[in-house]
């Protein structure tokens, strides 16, 4: 039982020092596009996670847990509780790029209200609330499915150890938020 309540804290601790790898990696490149730097940092600090949680989850986790079930007792074994770790990690990977889709302005939603701008604010309002509407589905989905790949791998212990996972990059995610608005300020003492 001790292992199990150290494996999530263990899973965390990996994983701040792979985010920590992955800031050596943030480098500008020939494009000068920042965003496309923080990205690099990001996929190399996922990557590495999941080497880390490999060794976290197969250290820690050196045979297979028996619970109780509702239809009789559940085997979970370490390269299941892996598999969700590995399915956490995806979903983070895919809401930064649904985020990225509904918010970079080089796709379809911002493109369509900057669009709907052209004509008057009532057109603005009404596009930015259906694109609104809409950004939310893509999301909710991929959490869904990772809610039931998980159970189906490692009951609630799995959805548990795949919620850390996708949790375990935030410090690399709070980066990446929070370019947009320190930079917009910049702009504005700039202009100031």
């Amino acid at each position: 039982i001790g292992t199990m309540m150290l494996l999530p804290l263990a899973i965390c601790a990996v994983c701040i020092v792979t985010s920590i790898v992955g800031t050596f990696f943030v480098r500008l490149g020939k494009d000068r596009n920042i965003m496309g730097a923080l990205y690099k940092g990001l996929i190399v600090s996922g990557i590495t996670s999941i080497a880390a949680v490999y060794w976290v989850i197969t250290t820690l986790v050196t045979s297979d847990i028996t619970v109780a079930g509702p239809s009789g007792d559940i085997t979970i074994t370490a390269m299941n509780l892996f598999w969700c770790g590995v399915i956490g990690l995806a979903v983070t990977a895919a809401i930064v790029v649904i985020t990225e889709y509904y918010t970079g302005t080089g796709f379809r939603p911002v493109r369509s209200v900057a669009k709907a701008s052209e004509s008057g604010h009532g057109t603005n309002v009404i596009q930015g609330l259906a694109v609104s509407l809409e950004s939310t589905a893509a999301p909710a989905l991929v959490i869904i499915v990772a809610i039931i790949a998980t159970y189906l791998l490692g009951n609630l212990f799995g959805v548990a150890i795949a919620t850390t996972t996708m949790l375990s990059l935030a410090g690399f995610i709070v980066a990446l938020d929070a370019f947009g608005p320190v930079t917009d300020n910049a702009g504005g003492i700039a202009e100031m």
